[in-house]
């Protein structure tokens, strides 16, 4: 856990950044994120076979879809249940210990869900064959900069260089579906006390905000579309 507390860090610290600073220190490797619809997208191979992954760091769980589950010889088993941000009930079958590389590097989720992923393709874009989440990322120092296109495993030298200068903001993790899962929540002082707004990169761009927090914002919680939040 104090692993992956560090990595979920440096998420943050490159998240608010302008622009992710160039290191000198090599890191362990560099994974190319590639814009699909209002987010981004790595390649991955699994026993021989590739395919095109979503990235999103609000996942929880890594995804797998049935297709790609069958082609690369994971057969599902058994049942996970969780809940999306909407409160919808997901319960799908899981393939344990899925192993594969994105750029060269080996990446396993200890369980997998497998599930369609035809609702989260682009109409005129490569379908995807699955989500990649945070949990397959634990015990690993990353960066994550999707405007330079970018998912970074650092090294412990690199990772030392990269947090130097870096600001660090207090975060949650949370680990839902029997600790499997693995999500980070950065904690936003309000003057009742801190709220948890999860870090999501497959969110969009637009920070959402329940209606029971939204006045704490300066926000109309029956207002509809978009409105300007301000938060120290």
């Amino acid at each position: 856990m104090k692993l992956a507390t560090k990595f979920l860090a440096v998420v943050l610290a490159t998240a608010l950044a302008s622009g992710a600073a160039s290191a000198s220190q090599a890191p362990e490797a560099v994974l190319k994120l590639e814009p699909y619809r209002k987010g981004v997208a790595v390649r991955v191979e699994a026993n021989g076979k590739r395919g095109l992954f979503t990235v999103d760091t609000a996942g929880g769980i890594t995804i797998v879809s049935p297709a790609f589950a069958k082609l690369v010889g994971c057969e599902p088993w058994g049942q996970l249940v969780g809940y999306q941000m909407t409160g919808n009930r997901l319960a799908e079958p899981r393939c344990d210990n899925f192993s594969f590389k994105a750029a060269g590097v080996p990446l396993t989720a200890r369980a997998a869900g497998v599930m369609e992923v035809a609702p989260l393709i682009s109409k005129d874009a490569e379908p995807i064959e699955g989500l990649l989440a945070l949990d397959v990322f634990e015990g690993k120092t990353i960066t994550f900069d999707p405007a330079a296109g970018k998912l970074i495993v650092e090294s412990p030298a690199s990772a030392a260089e990269r947090i130097a200068s870096a600001r660090e903001l207090p975060i949650r993790l949370a680990r839902e579906v029997s600790g499997l899962a693995l999500a980070a929540y950065l904690e936003v002082p309000t003057g009742k006390g801190p709220v948890r707004f999860e870090i999501d990169s497959g969110n969009g761009g637009t920070i959402l905000v329940s209606k029971p927090y939204a006045r704490l914002f300066g926000l109309d919680p029956e207002a509809k579309g978009r409105s300007r939040a301000r938060s120290k």
